[in-house]
């Protein structure tokens, strides 16, 4: 019984890594047990904007939430990556760790690197969930001024990137726009699992 309570515990703590994966390093959080769910933080906001949801999906979940190089406190670029780049830095990412068929669940701007991986590598991966795609929300909340000074850090760290991952953000739009034009939710085969979109 001790046994299951240290690892419980141990499994809520919040850990927060760096990585080097094809020739660029990234900062990532992880925690949680359970099978593996990589969260790929919007490159336009700070992973710690994520902290409520990693920590609620660690119970299931072990999770590692992402800030791609070129966001956060992941290295800085040089220029910027198109979404297919992202996507083979994120596969090599999942098999570095190594990550057996992750969930990979992508929120606002990184819904087209998330679409770009489940398109060039859909048998390494347990599924994708896309939300939010477009990035934006119909109202101003006034909890989310913390993602506003987050967002305002990235632009500030990355500014040779910033504005690439703000026209993916926008391109993403279009891709919401299809699937919505077929119903609320669009489930799509990808492997094993589903490419979900909300």
């Amino acid at each position: 019984m001790r046994r299951g309570i240290a690892a419980w515990l141990r499994s809520l703590w919040l850990t927060y890594r760096d990585v080097k994966v094809d020739g660029a390093r990234a900062r990532y959080l992880c925690c949680g047990s359970g099978p593996p769910l990589l969260l790929l933080a919007s490159p336009l906001a700070l992973s710690r904007s994520y902290l409520p949801a990693v920590r609620s999906l660690s119970r299931s979940f072990t999770v590692v939430c992402v800030e791609l190089p070129g966001s956060g406190g992941s290295e800085r670029l040089p220029e910027p990556w198109s979404a297919l780049r992202y996507a083979q830095w994120t596969l090599e990412l999942v098999r570095h760790l190594p990550l057996a068929a992750p969930v990979v669940t992508a929120h606002g701007a990184s819904a087209p690197i998330a679409t770009e991986l489940a398109r060039i590598a859909p048998g390494e991966l347990g599924g994708v969930v896309l939300i939010d795609p477009r990035g934006t929300k119909s109202a101003l909340d006034l909890r989310a001024l913390p993602s506003v000074a987050s967002f305002a850090l990235n632009a500030i760290r990355h500014p040779a990137t910033f504005s690439e991952h703000a026209k993916n953000a926008y391109a993403s739009s279009l891709l919401v726009a299809q699937l919505r034009a077929r119903g609320k939710a669009v489930a799509i085969p990808v492997g094993g699992g589903r490419v979900f979109a909300t």
